[in-house]
């Protein structure tokens, strides 16, 4: 199979619309993978030990979001993959991702909320498409995280799961964002509540 390493780094929680039960945020896809059929000796090419292709140029695997109420792909027209002598391939995409997320306010203004992402193969099970995550680490990465005044980011945190369906086993990896209100949301409201 394709063995397939995801991964996404969070940058910033746009909007948690408990209403509507969806969280949007910004971030950046990550995705290695080996593609057999690229394969070169950089001294056979003057030393060259990278190569980017298009999006249509090259094999991309499917991975989707399987709760995604929308996506915009940021920077589309500058998205490329990058190829290593040896076949690796890397993929890193910013987007915009509008998803579901199952919330309670039965504690407001002190809810805490689990929104999961889960991403995988649409239309591969595990034995052509497996997915793990990316360099091995099972959390977003948040190096570049920048906070939202309404809504604590508590973790992110993934978990490998294979499931079983009748078309097949598929590897989804779900991640798990905590989400907590912070007292300032709730005195906004209702400050807005008395104008």
């Amino acid at each position: 199979p394709c063995i397939v390493e995801y991964g996404f780094a969070l940058l910033q929680i746009i909007q948690v619309a408990t209403v509507e039960m969806a969280l949007e945020i910004v971030m950046w896809s990550r995705m290695n993978w080996v593609d057999p059929r690229i394969d070169w000796n950089p001294d056979d090419y003057g030393g060259v030990d990278a190569v980017t292709f298009q999006l249509d140029e090259v094999f991309l695997p499917d991975i989707t979001f399987y709760e995604a109420l929308a996506m915009e792909e940021l920077a589309k027209e500058y998205l490329t993959v990058l190829a290593s002598p040896d076949g690796r391939m890397t993929w890193n995409n910013p987007r915009i991702l509008r998803t579901t997320c199952r919330m309670t306010v039965r504690n407001y203004p002190f809810d805490e909320n689990v929104c999961v992402i889960t991403a995988g193969s649409w239309g591969f099970d595990m034995s052509d498409v497996d997915v793990w995550p990316y360099q091995g680490i099972y959390s977003a990465d948040l190096s570049n995280y920048e906070p939202n005044g309404n809504f604590e980011l508590v973790s992110a945190e993934m978990i490998r799961y294979v499931g079983t369906y009748p078309s097949g086993n598929y590897s989804e990896l779900q991640t798990h964002i905590k989400i907590r209100s912070t007292v300032s949301l709730y005195f906004m409201e209702i400050r807005y509540d008395t104008l």
